[in-house]
């Protein structure tokens, strides 16, 4: 099993890369909520949208929205900055025992703006440090959130 990014470039080898770079993605999400430096949009028990449909040649895609508002004053109710993640993946299944074989990124962005693949590529890599352990950066929810400054602003067209 491989991941691979939005240039094809291979991301994470191996269930165990995944399941680690998974790992750390949901406590980097449940940091961020029990912290107070996000909240979610609409519902909390479920915040994830997925629609999943069967492509011609077999494979899964899964399209993906996570809608939210980060900082403090979110957590409160109050307007926080908005920010709705989108993405697409492509799951390809192996034709004999019908296990996933690639998942593949096939678009992401963030409030409508695509990201750049390799801010992407870093996030994926930085997500999964070897051995399973915390970031060795320490940088957590503010380093993902510094990444994605770019790209939080509302569209504006």
């Amino acid at each position: 099993m491989r991941l691979t990014g939005l240039l094809g470039e291979r991301l994470l080898s191996g269930r165990p890369s995944l399941a680690r770079a998974l790992a750390a993605a949901r406590r980097l999400y449940a940091g961020a909520i029990a912290q107070g430096g996000m909240a979610v949009s609409g519902d909390a028990e479920a915040p994830l949208a997925v629609r999943v449909a069967l492509s011609a040649d077999g494979d899964v895609l899964l399209r993906c929205r996570l809608p939210a508002r980060l900082g403090a004053a979110a957590a409160l109710g109050a307007p926080g900055l908005p920010l709705t993640v989108r993405f697409e993946l492509r799951l390809q299944l192996d034709g004999a025992s019908g296990r996933v074989r690639e998942v593949r990124i096939e678009a992401v962005s963030v409030n409508g703006r695509p990201l750049l693949p390799r801010v992407l590529s870093d996030l994926v890599r930085g997500a999964a440090p070897p051995g399973g352990g915390a970031d060795p950066g320490g940088g957590g929810f503010e380093a993902v959130l510094a990444s994605l400054a770019p790209w939080l602003r509302e569209p504006t067209s």
